[in-house]
């Protein structure tokens, strides 16, 4: 997983793609030789280029194996900073529990959820069943892939046991209350959704 680094102010702008240009390589058994390279403190002249962060501005930026900066003027999300299918799914799952909001379409939300859980749960289990068979049950790689599809097995039925429907019908209205009856409800079902909120938002996935 790549790590974050803040700059305060950058030095140069910071394009998307960059300039081509012709680079000597000083060390090495290539020395001498010369290559090309992007400059990415100049537009490409190849390619339709974004300026993504001005000269002064403050940013993140993080690399792969692959030598390419990315960079962000907002803290990176955790399924940014990884080039692991497995990891960016359970990720990105995270950061949509995350931003699920308390409202009538929670079910539909929570749905989808499950669905996308049960999926990558899934892709697990292939894997398993398409291992050779001296590899099953006895193998790190395959001790990993059980590992994961027991802790999404586990998030998946926490989730399904969750009744995201607000049922009208358990509602009670207080005729010593001073607020209205619709408002009475509006307020029961606000508090309704933000229960269902929090118990989706504990559910967590043991990996």
């Amino acid at each position: 997983m790549a790590q974050a680094h803040f700059t305060k102010a950058v030095r140069k702008d910071i394009w998307q793609h960059g300039r081509k240009v012709v680079k000597v390589h000083q060390k090495g058994k290539n020395a001498g030789q010369s290559y090309t390279d992007r400059d990415r403190s100049l537009p490409a002249e190849d390619l339709d280029d974004n300026l993504l962060i001005k000269k002064g501005e403050s940013c993140y930026s993080w690399t792969f194996r692959d030598g390419y900066m990315h960079v962000s003027k907002t803290r990176p999300k955790q399924s940014q900073l990884t080039q692991n299918s497995f990891l960016l799914e359970l990720y990105s799952i995270q950061e949509e529990i995350e931003t699920l909001s308390a409202s009538e379409s929670l079910s539909s939300g929570l749905d989808s959820i499950k669905e996308r859980i049960e999926n990558l749960r899934d892709k697990q289990e292939e894997k398993m069943n398409n291992m050779p068979e001296g590899l099953q049950g006895n193998s790190p790689a395959y001790e990993i892939l059980e590992e994961r599809f027991n802790a999404l097995e586990e998030w998946y039925s926490e989730l399904d046991n969750i009744d995201a429907e607000v049922d009208d019908g358990s509602f009670e209205y207080d005729s010593d209350d001073e607020e209205t009856e619709e408002e009475q409800k509006e307020q029961w079902e606000g508090e309704r959704y933000d229960s269902i909120l929090e118990e989706i938002q504990n559910c967590t996935c043991n990996l």
